[in-house]
């Protein structure tokens, strides 16, 4: 009898936990992408051929589909310059994948795309890039949230232009990097040669400010265009983009008066459980932290947000709130006097219930 071959043992796959750091996840992601999705999407990148065949408007997004692995829901986003291009893309190189990871700071965004050079590398997007990018484009009051507002930043982004900021002369690991596409400018940083994560988003009114230098302006009114041809298909006029942006910008403030006007008229209702608060909120103005932010990304040795930090605040205030539950099941399970719980209750809290 001849020898019973042996299957080599299939390694095990590693999966994404929210303890993961950036790194780690980007490994894990790497692999899924490797030996689950490319070849999914080749395969339906294969049956878009006679769309994009029928096709007249180039450059043109074609489709986009979900995958689905053992690890992660995928997105996958086909895009072409051309019908030569389309023919010309391979199992590597044939679309954009971006998946939602949970986190414990909110859920992050990492979209696998592949360069004009052939390289293939990763943008990551915290969940604040997210808080800025609604509040900056979309309004403070708009009602986009959570993967809704993420897929929507990723749709109408499809294309960015990236470049180094001013004070990085090479792309080494810290060094700071711009990304602008349609709808602003991501800023951040280089984590490996391979993978930037974007932390906070500024729009192109923006970046008209004295905090940035004047050829930064043109490099990106430049870049803007060129994004612009990627998705119209003809290179814009910087002044109709200005006046876009001047457009944009009238829309929020009427959207901003009609919803005060609708809150002053619901406060002077007879009998209204409403009042009316006029005046800012916030505890940073608005002009103020823009400057604080735009400084932090765009002079050379200002310390800039660092997104370990937000996940750090958010753990401790979980942890905080985790260790007040936890004694006040364990007083209301613990048999004491009446003045000896409120007093406890006091050094929790402040106050007595």
């Amino acid at each position: 009898m001849g020898k019973q071959e042996t299957k080599p043992e299939k390694k095990p796959m590693r999966m994404v936990t929210s303890k993961m750091s950036i790194e780690e996840t980007i490994e894990v992601l790497r692999e899924d992408l490797k030996t689950n999705v490319r070849s999914k999407a080749w395969r339906k990148h294969i049956l878009l051929n006679p769309k994009v065949e029928e096709m007249t408007r180039f450059p043109s997004g074609v489709d986009s589909v979900l995958i689905n692995t053992p690890v992660m829901e995928w997105g996958v986003r086909f895009y072409t310059l051309s019908k030569q291009e389309w023919k010309q893309q391979t199992i590597d190189r044939c679309g954009q994948f971006y998946c939602l990871v949970p986190s414990n700071a909110g859920f992050h965004v990492y979209l696998f795309v592949t360069m004009d050079t052939g390289e293939n590398v990763v943008f990551v997007f915290p969940p604040h890039f997210f808080i800025r990018y609604r509040e900056r484009y979309w309004g403070k009051h708009s009602t986009l949230s959570g993967k809704i507002l993420r897929k929507t930043y990723l749709k109408d982004n499809l294309v960015m232009r990236y470049g180094l900021q001013p004070g990085s002369e090479e792309r080494v690991t810290g060094a700071r990097i711009y990304g602008a596409s349609s709808h602003g400018v991501a800023l951040g940083i280089v984590l490996n040669d391979e993978a930037y994560l974007f932390k906070t988003f500024i729009t192109y009114a923006m970046t008209k400010g004295e905090q940035i230098p004047l050829y930064m302006q043109e490099r990106l009114s430049m870049e803007r265009a060129q994004v612009e041809y990627y998705n119209t298909g003809r290179l814009a006029d910087p002044v109709e983009l200005e006046e876009h942006d001047r457009k944009r910008k009238e829309m929020l403030m009427a959207e901003e008066r009609r919803r005060e006007e609708e809150e002053r008229r619901k406060a002077a209702e007879p009998g209204s459980p409403y009042f009316y608060v006029s005046g800012p909120l916030n505890l940073v103005q608005a002009d103020e932290e823009i400057l604080e932010e735009n400084n932090g990304f765009w002079q050379r040795g200002t310390a800039m947000f660092s997104d370990s930090e937000l996940i750090e605040e958010s753990q401790r205030e979980m942890l905080n709130l985790v260790s007040v539950e936890a004694r006040i099941l364990e007083l209301k399970n613990t048999p004491q006097k009446k003045e000896e719980k409120k007093g406890v209750f006091k050094r929790l809290f402040g106050y007595f219930f």
